[in-house]
């Protein structure tokens, strides 16, 4: 049986949630394209070998792809049509296979790849750089770094074959970096955050886009992107009919702050409480538009639209991210393009007003 090469960026049983009924091909709206198009969910959102990598012998190493498929989306992509569909009493064990596939799907896309490479690219270079001008004054020997993390040794040799692979294999430090992300820290905090179910509660669909995970900032577009900010909203789009929202539980947090270690792993084997909620057309029209700012090619909805194709014209506002030197290190910068307090028309929004459970 030949090997797949067409590996998808979005998962193909997840476009396929936005279909309408009847139907098989979802309209299609590009960044800086005048007109959507339409196809079926098996042609969108693939790179060729995106998730494998070239052996020496110029093989190729599906593994990380069958592992992606067999275990992150076969459990996660059963919970995620419940969830979808309405029925939210849900284990630990597949509220913890969710959680992951959520990170995944965050950290998988092309635009999170691209940001991977470019800053391993650059810190790399840098470092080289850094031992060069050690070398300039004398210094000989490998270049010591003392960081929050350890001590770190490199010589010139090491860091100029780390830069060379870097260009030659640019996929293979993203691949092993995103997954490794989705296992850690970010699947645990999103299995501990405040789930929300939005449905549909009129004709407006949910659409989605290449990058279908978005971090939302509510006290405004200012400071650092982070999950540990306690205004951050992630939303992703469960199907047309539905969207999950998450938000930190400021009452839980408040509560771990004041516990104990063994009172801490108390609260936490709690399985929290999912809630409903039903949005209403023009808060859907709302929330729609934010997915498409954030949007970096390609919008994906059951539904043609009239205001796409406008805003696919303008750049995307999606966080912006670089590397940046710190006292001890090199840490990540970043942007915040999107302010979630006022809609593409300007008109202010009551943060959070739109998310009231039923």
């Amino acid at each position: 049986m030949p090997r797949s090469k067409r590996h998808h960026t979005v998962t193909k049983a997840y476009l396929a949630a936005f279909l309408e009924t009847g139907q098989e091909q979802l309209y299609c709206w590009g960044r800086n394209r005048a007109e959507p198009f339409r196809a079926c969910p098996d042609e969108l959102a693939f790179e060729r070998n995106y998730h494998s990598v070239k052996r020496p012998d110029g093989n190729w190493d599906d593994f990380p792809e069958l592992f992606i498929a067999n275990r992150i989306e076969g459990p996660g992509l059963p919970v995620l049509r419940r969830l979808s569909d309405g029925s939210t009493r849900i284990t630990w064990k597949e509220r913890s296979a969710f959680a992951l596939l959520l990170a995944l799907q965050q950290l998988r896309v092309p635009a999170f790849r691209r940001v991977i490479e470019n800053v391993d690219r650059e810190l790399l270079c840098r470092l080289v750089r850094l031992y060069e001008a050690e070398a300039a004054s004398g210094n000989e020997g490998p270049v010591i770094l003392q960081t929050r993390r350890g001590e770190f040794r490199f010589t010139l040799d090491q860091l100029k074959a780390e830069v060379e692979q870097s260009r030659n294999e640019p996929g293979k430090r993203s691949l092993e970096m995103f997954i490794s992300l989705a296992f850690g820290s970010i699947s645990r905090i999103y299995e501990h955050m405040r789930w929300t179910i939005h449905y549909a509660a009129g004709r407006t669909r949910f659409i989605t886009s290449d990058c279908p995970v978005i971090w939302l900032f509510h006290e405004g577009p200012h400071g650092h992107a982070s999950l540990s900010r306690r205004d951050v909203e992630v939303r992703f789009p469960l199907s047309g009919n539905a969207m999950l929202s998450l938000t930190h539980d400021a009452a839980l947090m408040e509560k771990l702050e004041r516990s104990t270690e063994k009172e801490r792993q108390r609260v936490l084997c709690r399985l929290p409480e999912i809630r409903l909620a039903q949005m209403p057309d023009p808060t859907i029209e709302c929330v729609n538009r934010a997915h498409a700012s954030h949007a970096t090619k390609w919008i994906f909805s059951g539904t043609k639209s009239t205001w796409i194709s406008a805003v696919m014209a303008q750049p995307p506002k999606h966080i912006r991210t670089w590397l940046e030197e710190a006292p001890d290190w090199f840490r990540l910068g970043n942007t915040i393009q999107y302010d979630v307090s006022r809609d593409l028309s300007g008109e202010p929004h009551v943060p959070g007003a739109e998310f009231t459970a039923k």
